[in-house]
């Protein structure tokens, strides 16, 4: 058995998800991790947000607010054992960006341990 801590990823449709969402998990004891630094995370996390920046291809040199996809929230148990990691996926006609990005983060059946 690992003590590496579990990692569940969250898609949400909108903005006002989130803010129920995450309110909900600091009332039951969750902390908000979203604006910490890359070397505070899970090495598995650190490495997945590493590679999402260092990937990034800005495609239109005039849009200054293009950004890679990284979560709009970070939470953990105090103990840091568990992590829900937070993406707004933009509602339901979205659905060629939701399905690419799970492709990005789905985790080969191989890597799981039994």
């Amino acid at each position: 058995m690992t003590d590496a801590p579990q990692i569940l990823f969250v898609l949400y449709e909108g903005k006002h998800d989130a803010a129920i969402l995450t309110r909900l998990l600091r009332e039951n004891g969750f902390k908000n991790y979203t604006d910490k630094s890359l070397n505070s995370f899970p090495e598995r996390l650190t490495k997945y947000f590493e590679g999402v920046i260092k990937g990034f291809t800005y495609e239109d040199e005039l849009n200054l607010y293009q950004r890679p996809q990284l979560p709009n929230h970070v939470c953990t148990t105090e103990d840091k054992a568990f992590w829900l990691v937070f993406y707004e996926m933009g509602g339901d006609k979205q659905k060629e960006s939701c399905h690419s990005f799970l492709q990005k983060i789905a985790i080969p059946e191989s890597d799981f341990s039994t």
